[in-house]
């Protein structure tokens, strides 16, 4: 869960990239996601953050995540006996993050409505198995089981975490749409001193 004073720095730097996204000529026809899509994303990303983060890795954004695809869920049931005993579970909520469990996963996932495309970044799941020395990321085309799958992930993040290595983005608001379209990137830059107080400061 984010504190009051983390949520209210969100919310802040959520507010200031508005305007900058209904600015944009190519996409304002695309609503910007809302506050609740914005907060659970973090919440995601806030699960995994080390005791005393050593190494911050900064990216772009997440992806666009829609009302509809927040109401999609991830099963627990398959996630829950591959914890250590006493490691709380991730949030529930599906969101387009590499933290989210169920982001590239399809068989996690439960109520996917009709429109909603499954997508992945194994990009970063290979760095991050570089820094955890996990590895590259078991392809599911490899034809590895869910279960081998989240076991590695599972066992990844963990390193990370202990490692004190965390993942923050430059926005707080989605630039890549999920397609070929991204919101005007200067989007990012109202909301970056925020992200910084809001991610990094934290660290110290």
């Amino acid at each position: 869960m984010l504190t009051p004073e983390l949520a209210q720095a969100l919310q802040n730097a959520y507010e200031a990239g508005l305007e900058a996204i209904f600015g944009d000529s190519q996409t304002n026809h695309v609503p910007a996601e809302s506050f609740e899509a914005v907060a659970k994303v973090e919440q995601h990303r806030w699960h995994w953050r080390p005791a005393q983060p050593k190494l911050i890795l900064v990216a772009e954004s997440h992806v666009y995540t829609s009302n509809a695809a927040l109401r999609v869920t991830i099963n627990q049931n398959e996630i829950a006996p591959l914890l250590a005993n006493g490691e709380p579970l991730p949030p529930s909520e599906y969101v387009g993050l590499v933290y989210c469990l169920g982001y590239g996963e399809t068989k996690l996932l439960r109520n996917r409505h009709a429109d909603f495309r499954i997508r992945s970044t194994w990009q970063f799941w290979d760095l991050f198995g570089r820094l955890a020395a996990t590895g590259k990321q078991p392809r599911a085309s490899a034809g590895t089981s869910l279960r081998e799958r989240l076991k590695w992930k599972l066992e990844t993040l963990m390193r990370l975490k202990e490692r004190g290595i965390w993942l923050l983005d430059g926005s707080c608001h989605a630039i890549y749409l999920g397609d070929i379209r991204t919101f005007n990137v200067e989007a990012a830059l109202p909301t970056l001193n925020e992200a910084r107080r809001l991610g990094i400061e934290e660290t110290r």
